[in-house]
Parts: structure tokens; sequence; C-alpha cells
């Protein structure tokens, strides 16, 4: 094999390893994005749990909050 083919052939191999570890850090990114978002919009919740026209914006219709004793609140109940 020629310097030239194994050079051709290292490229051919370390394209789709430099492509994967791009997409990678750029999902990385997006996770930390969406988690940012999730846990910003849970502390907007426990901070306004009596503010029942801020829950029902927060709260989606189908809303299901598991809770210790085995049953499920449903947004009706978290905004009596």
């Amino acid at each position: 094999m020629t310097k030239r083919n194994k050079t051709v052939l290292v490229g051919m191999l370390l394209i789709p390893l430099m492509h994967k570890t791009s997409v990678d850090a750029s999902r990385s990114q997006s996770d930390d994005a969406d988690r940012a978002a999730v846990v910003a919009v849970e502390n907007d919740w426990l901070s306004h749990l009596s503010d029942g026209p801020r829950l029902n914006r927060i709260l989606a219709d189908d809303f299901m909050h598991p809770v210790p004793n085995g049953l499920f609140l449903n947004k009706q109940d978290h905004l009596k």
C-alpha cells in the first residue's frame, strides 16, 4: 500500500469520527439547554404553588403528578 493510499484510508476512517464528535458536542449543548429550560419551568411552578392563574399557564392540560402515597394529581387537583 502506498503512502498516498494509507493517507486516504486514514482520512476515510477519521472523517466519520470527527463528524460524530461534532454531532455529540452539539447534542450535549442542546441537552444542556433543554435541561435548563425544564429546571426553569419547574422552579417557576414550585415558587408559585398557590398562584392558580400562574399554574394554569405552566401545567399542561394532561399534566399528571405522581405523589408518594401512590396517587396521581392532575392539573385540576393542583388548581384547587
